[in-house]
């Protein structure tokens, strides 16, 4: 008997293969051998971290099916489970083919900002943001307008060597300028010589799996900044190198218990250093914050939903506080360390297939009663929440609500924003969403900025209602 790939290269020479059918897969025929031929294929296993589960296929079975002929065990399966699988087409990128299969068969739209891997060992992540911001505050003496811009390029190698570790490596590079401009004095008080102030970065961060229940991980980030102070007209260089490390153990397959230790560092702003108005002066000699943070962290997955605990304590070296300096004047100083601590409560849930959202609670307090101005650094309470619910199949209406403490000299605020999106059916990725911000039109004031003081009023971040309507297409 001849080897089959013998026959075929004998049987190929003398015959040429016939199209059978040409529709979602080719089937050719040479002789009495037929064969598929079909273009490349993914097949897509989605997990969801925080939920604790994979996403599968509920479909129907075909009246064409196979049935076991000695069997009547399946006679009355109607439905079957299978992964989400699709075509790749031509030209197109197996990450978009991903982010397709995934809203036409499940609903789920992937970000372009999420991070997922095509090859096993290595993948390459890239992020670039551009903002651009205005502000013109009137007074009774004219107008101030303030302007700010950034750039932030952001590219990482993701390293996965073994099962046991993964590694992300990445580079940083940030670029803006912010100024604002006084209109009764015909002159720039921040940023008069439009100098640009550049941070960059290196970091490293990755975990190593110990075993099943134990898991280290490690990171450290070096950071430089260059900056020109007008006042004391010169370059001023920060550097700094902080580091976190943490340890995981999993109780339970969905029981983890976390304990993590992290640095900060924080470089003071444009307007914290050249600042000159009525009530705030600047600073040119500020140093910057630096940070610890040790975190104790219990999560717990169920199947409905899942809920996270975190006792938190952090200490901020030379915190950035205003100062009072007399004649109702204060100064950006270094007004010595704060520590404070608290805890965060959240939680994820899905009631039904049309009803899911999550909640959260945090707590702060000082540990600095001795000094009203750090004191005043840290709020009490803050409490989140979100729901959504899917009415019919083409509509889903959303609610989320925030209520913040009072912060510094900031009031407290109940925030609740309202959202519908409608996905049209004979039309596949397109969808309108209708969106209506602050509806109970509260005064939101930023801690940093806020101040009662009647001749330099505060221009709240956001003070009333807004409404958005959206058309978003999916290709």
């Amino acid at each position: 008997m001849k080897k089959f790939t013998k026959l075929m290269k004998e049987e190929i020479k003398s015959n040429e293969p016939e199209l059978k059918y040409d529709g979602y897969l080719k089937i050719m025929s040479i002789n009495d051998y037929e064969f598929v031929i079909e273009n490349d294929m993914i097949v897509i296993i989605p997990y969801f971290e925080d939920e604790g589960f994979i996403l599968l296929r509920h479909e129907p079975i075909q009246s064409y099916q196979y049935r076991y002929k000695d069997s009547n065990e399946f006679k009355d399966v109607t439905h079957f489970l299978t992964v989400v699988s699709g075509t790749v087409e031509k030209g197109e990128l197996l990450k978009n083919t991903v982010r397709r299969e995934l809203y036409e068969e499940t609903g789920v739209v992937l970000s372009d900002l999420y991070d997922f891997k095509i090859d096993k060992d290595f993948s390459l992540k890239m992020k670039s943001v551009y903002h651009d911001w205005e502000l013109e505050k009137d007074r009774y003496i004219g107008h101030w307008d303030y302007s700010s811009w950034s750039s932030y390029n952001e590219l990482e190698l993701h390293m996965f060597e073994n099962s046991k570790s993964s590694n992300i490596f990445g580079v940083s590079y940030e670029v803006g300028a912010a100024r604002r401009y006084k209109s009764e004095k015909g002159a720039y008080d921040v940023g008069a010589s439009n100098q640009k102030t550049h941070n960059y970065s290196v970091y490293d961060n990755g975990n190593f799996a110990l075993n099943e229940s134990w898991n280290f991980v490690y990171g450290g980030r070096y950071f430089f900044s260059d900056y020109y102070d007008r006042l004391e007209r010169e370059d001023v260089h920060n550097d700094n190198f902080s580091v976190r490390t943490g340890v995981l153990y999993s109780v339970q397959n969905n029981m983890t218990l976390k304990t993590l230790y992290s640095q900060a560092y924080r470089v003071p702003t444009y307007f914290e250093k050249e600042v000159n108005s009525a009530t705030v002066k600047g600073n040119p000699n500020l140093s910057s914050e630096k940070s610890e943070s040790y975190d104790l962290i219990f999560v717990h997955q169920l199947e409905s939903f899942n809920y996270t605990a975190d006792l938190f304590y952090t200490k901020i070296k030379d915190k950035i506080s205003r100062v009072d300096i007399g004649g109702g004047i204060k100064q950006n100083k270094n007004d010595g360390d704060i520590d404070y601590y608290g805890l965060e409560l959240n939680t994820k849930f899905r009631i039904d297939e049309t009803l899911w959202g999550f909640a959260g609670y945090s707590y702060t307090q000082s540990a600095n009663e001795d000094n009203k101005a750090l004191e005043d650094f840290v709020y009490d309470n803050m409490f989140t929440a979100a729901l959504s619910k899917k009415a019919f199949s083409d509509f889903t209406f959303n609610t989320a609500i925030k209520y913040m403490d009072s912060w510094a000299e900031a009031d407290s605020y109940f925030l609740m924003n309202l959202s519908a999106d409608y996905a049209v059916p004979s039309v596949q990725g397109l969808s309108f969403e209708l969106i209506a911000t602050n509806i109970f039109n509260e005064d939101i004031d930023v801690p940093e900025i806020a101040r009662d003081a009647p001749e330099v009023e505060t221009v709240p971040e956001d003070q009333s209602s807004r409404f958005y309507f959206g058309m978003k297409y999916l290709f």
